[in-house]
């Protein structure tokens, strides 16, 4: 989760824009449900679906939803914090951490929106091209993008909600990782009697030990589609402007929505910094409550905050392509 050198840097943007191919594809198969006109529930119950299942594979083809990140840097950030002594870490330590991670979120972000969009963009039209008509109406391209507004569509209360709900699903993810620790899930399934009668060792052992390894993050990313799929029918339902807006998906249905009536240049520029308000929010809300989460669980306390930034301003005046792009070796950030 953390880059630390232009090889690790491109592995992350390879991952991230093989997840932005998935997500391409899970707000397509959205857009079409919300199109059948079926009834709040049983649409509701197809997108938690959609993008639940789809979160899923993401992971078991070991691609990155950009947005999981800020969980395992929150914990590394506490994890440095803890090593270096209560309240005595080095302001610069941990500000040359917090541009690994400012980098490394950023071309995993990159992975996942640049494809997702273009990826989006050139479907819808290939679509009109070779059908006359375009991927969504001019009605739902102009909702698409009018869902992206900070304001009038209160995409900055729902990107903190996704924010939130990001959060949650990376407890829930810690919770079934430490069930399967404390049930010996891996070692029940090799030797499961009903599984012994159908499947050989070892793909029993295989399956075994996926599951010791994967069964907290594939329940987490479960849930986590869940909980954006539901979120609009609990407003629905209490009668609350409720929604979430995750940046991968508003890329993804901004690519649609513009493949079928394309704004002018300026309305596109307006609308990639909506993208990029929306992103700010998915990840910083995430970032701040698992980070509280993680020093109060080490009985830490953050108290040099100030020192912090200005150690992190000072390196991005000094090397500021830094925070955006990593160095040949790790050897050779350390020199520096």
């Amino acid at each position: 989760y953390i880059t630390k050198n232009r090889k690790d840097y491109l592995q992350m943007f390879i991952s991230g824009a093989g997840g932005g191919i998935f997500i391409a594809a899970m707000a397509l198969i959205k857009i079409n449900i919300t199109g059948l006109g079926l009834s709040p529930l049983n649409q509701t119950v197809l997108v938690c679906l959609n993008y639940g299942i789809g979160f899923m594979i993401i992971h078991m083809m070991h691609f990155t939803v950009a947005t999981k990140q800020p969980a395992m840097t929150a914990s590394k950030f506490a994890s440095v914090l803890q090593q270096e002594g209560q309240g005595g870490a080095k302001p610069d330590t941990l500000a040359s951490l917090l541009i690994q991670v400012s980098r490394s979120q950023f071309i995993a972000i990159m992975g996942n929106v640049s494809v997702a969009l273009l990826l989006s963009f050139a479907l819808g039209v290939v679509y009109l091209n070779f059908t006359d008509t375009p991927v969504v109406t001019d009605t739902k391209s102009a909702y698409l993008l009018y869902e992206l507004t900070p304001l009038a569509s209160l995409a900055v209360l729902h990107a903190a909600i996704a924010g939130v709900w990001l959060f949650v699903s990376g407890l829930a993810a810690g919770f079934f990782d430490n069930r399967a620790a404390l049930l010996c899930l891996g070692e029940r399934l090799k030797y499961h009697p009903l599984l012994k009668k159908i499947m050989p060792f070892s793909i029993r052992e295989k399956l075994g030990n996926y599951l010791d390894e994967n069964y907290g993050a594939l329940a987490g990313n479960f849930i986590f589609g869940v909980l954006l799929g539901a979120t609009s029918y609990i407003g629905y339902m209490l009668n609350l402007p409720l929604g979430i807006r995750h940046v991968a998906f508003s890329s993804a249905n901004f690519g649609y929505a513009v493949s079928a009536n394309t704004p002018g240049y300026h309305e596109l520029l307006l609308y990639i910094f909506y993208i990029v308000l929306i992103a700010s929010l998915n990840l910083w809300v995430r970032f701040i409550l698992a980070l509280n989460v993680a020093l109060r669980s080490r009985n830490l306390k953050l108290t040099s905050f100030s020192k912090i930034m200005k150690a992190f301003a000072w390196e991005v005046r000094k090397k500021p392509l830094s925070l955006f792009f990593p160095p040949e070796t790790e050897d050779n950030e350390n020199d520096q």
